[in-house]
């Protein structure tokens, strides 16, 4: 899942993390276009894990970061099986 954009999308795009709760999956989608909706199946409900920031990490646990968006290396609600499971770690950094 990549998050943030390219210099060629910005402010257009804002890519991130987030489950929908309807098809039950973790998504790439873009926090730029309001209303932000799930990018396989279109609903509108869907929640960012960079809004569901458990509380109480600090900066050393955090994974990535776009602007205010943060995700930690916590345990995440996984949308598949509904329990705190889902855990991000980082792949690459920069992309362009």
């Amino acid at each position: 899942i990549l998050i943030g954009c390219g210099m060629l999308d910005f402010p257009n795009v804002c890519l991130f993390p987030a489950h929908c709760t309807h098809c039950k999956r973790v998504v790439e989608a873009n926090l730029a276009r309001k209303p932000v909706c799930c990018p396989d199946c279109g609903v509108a409900d869907i929640t960012s894990y960079g809004d569901s920031a458990p509380i109480g990490a600090d900066e050393s646990h955090e994974v990535a970061r776009w602007g205010e968006l943060r995700l930690k290396d916590v345990p995440y609600l996984c949308p598949a099986c509904e329990r705190m499971t889902l855990r991000f770690s980082p792949s690459g950094l920069l992309w362009d």
